[in-house]
Parts: structure tokens; sequence; C-alpha cells
């Protein structure tokens, strides 16, 4: 009984610790992902994902599609596990993170399951 309360305990924990990977959904159940990022030195990278299949990724001025572009585009939105909650310095915060710790500017669109459409704009604070 004793084992059984612990196990519960740690599933509701790591689950209120992450809650937005709970209820981040597969890019099988939604419409649309993009994210455009631009870094300190004016590299632009660009994911997008459109339903049903179609992948492409954009990294300083080389385009790639398909299968090509599909592991570029599963990867970075894994990472951010997006949902309705997800603030734009979540965001900004999984880029840095995930090679991009020079970001300077990032632009998601997420469409849910129900066609709802979502944007975050995140820029990096200008110091004077």
């Amino acid at each position: 009984m004793k084992l059984a309360a612990a196990l519960c305990m740690t599933a509701i924990l790591s689950l209120s610790c992450h809650s937005t990977f709970a209820a981040a959904q597969g890019l099988s159940e939604i419409f649309l992902f993009k994210a455009t990022a631009e870094t300190k030195d004016g590299a632009v990278y660009h994911w997008e994902y459109n339903s049903p299949n179609d992948f492409e990724y954009h990294e300083k001025g080389k385009a790639y599609h398909g299968d090509e572009a599909k592991d570029k585009v599963e990867s970075i939105y894994h990472h951010a596990q997006v949902t309705k909650q997800t603030t734009d310095e979540e965001l900004a915060e999984v880029f840095k993170n995930n090679g991009f710790s020079e970001l300077q500017r990032l632009d998601v669109r997420w469409q849910d399951e129900n066609g709802d459409l979502y944007t975050w704009l995140w820029q990096e604070a200008q110091t004077s």
C-alpha cells in the first residue's frame, strides 16, 4: 500500500513539475507549427509543419523539404512542448537551450486540432 501511494505521489509530482508536457500534442494531432528564430549574428532559421505531412526547414539561406526537414521540425517541436498556456519566454528558453543561445528574435505559430491559431513573438530586450 505504501509503495502504491509513493508511486502515485511521484506521478503527480512529475506531472505538476512540467504540466505542459502532459498537455502537449504531437504533430499528427495539430494543423500547423511554424517557428522562425533569428540570432544575433543575423542568421535565420525556420521550421514548418502543415498537416498532414508537409515539413520544411530553413537554415542560413538553405531550404530543406519533406524527409530532409522532418527530423529537424519534429525535434524542435518535441522540445518546445507547445500548448495554449505556453508563454513566449518559455519558448525562447527552449530555443536558447537547444542550440540557439544567441537568440535575438523568435516567432512561433501553432494551430491546434480545433483550428485555433496561437502566436508568440519574443524579442530580446534592448539595453541602452
